[in-house]
């Protein structure tokens, strides 16, 4: 439960396509991200890379096992795969807000019910 709450959180942080959706019709190629030429576009868009990169990597070494793997492939680059896989999900704007509101909340919810009666115990009468 904890890594579909964390994919989908982390994904709509990227503020990336498509949760950054443009709002005028000049925008639609682009949106603001048109106006910039190649370094300045890399300027820009390259922290968010950078964090989209720190998210899988965080997320592959939390619930994919970070580098263990098969003993043949070296343990870096069985890491690197699965950040690599874990950079591609893409879920749109109001896919991430059904989910969030109907879904993931209840799950959340049932997940700190069963996390406290698994930490305090069932409360004696």
């Amino acid at each position: 439960m904890g890594a579909l709450l964390f994919i989908v959180t982390s994904t709509a942080e990227m503020e990336r396509l498509p949760f950054d959706l443009p709002e005028a019709e000049s925008e639609i190629m682009m949106g603001w991200q048109a106006e910039y030429p190649g370094p300045l576009f890399m300027l820009v868009q390259g922290p968010a890379f950078i964090k989209l990169y720190a998210f899988a990597a965080l997320f592959s070494t939390l619930y994919l096992g970070g580098y263990l793997g098969p003993a043949i492939i070296p343990p870096i680059v069985w890491f690197f795969l699965k950040t690599i896989v874990s950079t591609f999900p893409r879920v749109r704007l109001d896919q991430l807000l059904r989910q969030g509101w109907t879904t993931l909340l209840t799950l959340s919810i049932v997940n700190i019910v069963i996390a406290y009666f698994i930490v305090v115990g069932v409360p004696a009468i």
